[in-house]
């Protein structure tokens, strides 16, 4: 077998390249609602003027990577649909880093269960082309890794790196401060002084200026999902990171089979656990597979697996192929991930583009779900669960009774008015509101999402082309069988 391998692993590197190629074209079309709300800054900004979310001068910071905020605004500059240039950015980050893994000219049992638990992992296409940071932030925390051990690139490189690190995510900063002082520590001085003082300026002045301009000093999605103190619940919660916790049962694992590397373990390991336990202490909400928790252990165990003694490179690869068996065996969740584009598409997506013909008519929404459907309808939106929404002002009915919403969109378990979902915390005060103005607002409907998700909306009888929008929200009731045909499926009609 060993003799197999190391004959053929042109040719193995031929399959996992074609593997990659299909598995990419199978999950191009998934994308996070969250992407969305980056994706409207640039919109708002080419259309209005205004870079914010709502057009308004009410400055809300409530992306979190400033990079992909970036990407959208080239995006809606080349007159390209975000959502589609950063899946082609998704794709980019997944061919360098295959081509990283081939010139480390690693030993062949090493390069194929890297490949394996990577390129045959359904999950990492789904981050790939989620429309969020996660594969750059995965591919930079990498790079800054395999620098640190090989100085594979110069220096002025992996100072861009440390300036990336935390414009793609703010915890990136923890990454970016101890690369530098490590690297500092192995060589006693700092390389291109002049080019590291210039990116520092760089950081500080674009931190200066977003304080300036949104009022506070980090983004919005900090404040909002740090707010619920340390939670050990997140590390024991085997149900929804189950595949988490075998990321670290394996990272623990492989330690001390270890060969020499030029950054001691320790110093490798503190800047993950530090994140990780920033995590900890955060609401991991929209953690679609899994992605807070993998996006650090993943590029850690590459560089692991990258240092491993060739004496032991069989346990490693026998840890990746029962990785692999055991993730494949998750069809059902992976077949729930591949439909959800389809059912954005099917409820959010037509009711935000049937909504902006009335964007003109002064009417607003208020939601949970704010990423494709404000985003389309560029309707003026109420954040109900607050990522995009002032955190200092008070969510309570004065506020809602100033704001006046004209339409109510609550999230529901069926069909009927009777199956809104009045546990939803973050529902709890609009239903307050829709029942103090019980006689203003009408239902319209109840659109699908999925199997038990529907979208119950109401609409205040006083709103401009009330029957109209009325009708809508009817006719996408009416259309909407949520039939996912494979043939379009294939055919990229949902992207």
């Amino acid at each position: 077998m060993s003799l197999f391998f190391r004959k053929n692993i042109n040719a193995l590197r031929v399959l996992f390249i074609f593997s990659f190629l299909f598995l990419s074209y199978f999950f191009f079309q998934f994308t996070i609602d969250d992407s969305y709300i980056t994706f409207r800054y640039s919109k708002n900004f080419f259309n209005l003027g205004v870079w914010n979310w709502n057009p308004d001068q009410n400055f809300v910071e409530c992306y979190t990577s400033t990079t992909y905020a970036l990407l959208s605004f080239i995006s809606h500059y080349l007159n390209i649909e975000p959502h589609i240039f950063v899946k082609f950015v998704g794709l980019l980050i997944g061919f360098l880093i295959f081509k990283r893994i081939i010139s480390l000219k690693l030993f062949y049992l090493n390069e194929i269960s890297i490949f394996i638990i990577v390129f045959f992992n359904p999950f990492f296409y789904f981050h790939l082309f989620s429309g969020l940071e996660t594969p750059l932030f995965i591919f930079l925390i990498l790079e800054g890794l395999i620098f640190l051990h090989n100085k594979a690139y110069s220096s002025k490189i992996f100072y861009l790196i440390l300036l990336m690190l935390p414009a793609t995510r703010p915890e990136g900063i923890i990454f970016s401060v101890l690369f530098l002082a490590y690297y500092f520590n192995q060589n006693k001085k700092l390389e291109n002084k002049s080019f590291l003082y210039f990116i520092i300026l760089i950081g500080i002045f674009y931190f200066l200026l977003r304080y300036n301009f949104f009022g506070k000093l980090l983004p919005n999605t900090f404040y909002h999902k740090s707010i619920d103190g340390f939670s050990i619940y997140n590390f024991f919660d085997i149900y929804n990171f189950k595949r988490s916790i075998v990321y670290l049962i394996i990272i623990i694992s492989i330690i001390p089979f270890l060969s020499n590397t030029k950054i001691k373990i320790y110093q490798i390991l503190t800047p993950f656990v530090l994140v990780y336990f920033f995590y900890l202490n955060s609401r991991l909400s929209m953690n679609y597979a899994e992605r807070f928790f993998i996006q650090i252990f993943l590029p850690l165990m590459i560089f692991l697996y990258i240092h491993i003694n060739k004496k032991q490179a069989y346990f490693i690869l026998i840890i990746s192929l029962l990785f692999s068996t055991s993730v494949i065996k998750n069809y059902d969740e992976i077949l729930h991930l591949a439909s959800y584009k389809p059912r954005l598409y099917y409820s959010y997506e037509k009711l935000g583009k049937a909504l902006n013909k009335y964007k003109d008519n002064n009417i607003s929404i208020a939601m949970t779900d704010v990423g494709i459907l404000p985003y389309y309808s560029e309707i003026y939106t109420i954040d109900l669960v607050g990522v995009c929404r002032d955190t200092e002002l008070e969510f309570d009915l004065k506020y809602l009774k100033l704001q006046q919403p004209k339409l109510l969109v609550f999230l529901a378990t069926g069909p009927d008015l009777k199956d809104i979902d009045e546990n939803y915390k973050w529902q709890k005060k609009i239903l307050e509101y829709k029942n103090l103005e019980n006689n203003e607002f009408v239902h319209a409907g109840n659109i699908k999402v999925s199997f038990s998700r529907y979208l119950a909306i109401f609409i205040d009888k006083k709103t401009t082309s009330f029957d109209q929008i009325v009708l809508e929200i009817k006719n996408i009731e009416k259309n909407n069988n949520r039939k996912i045909s494979l043939k379009n499926y294939l055919k990229f009609k949902y992207l």
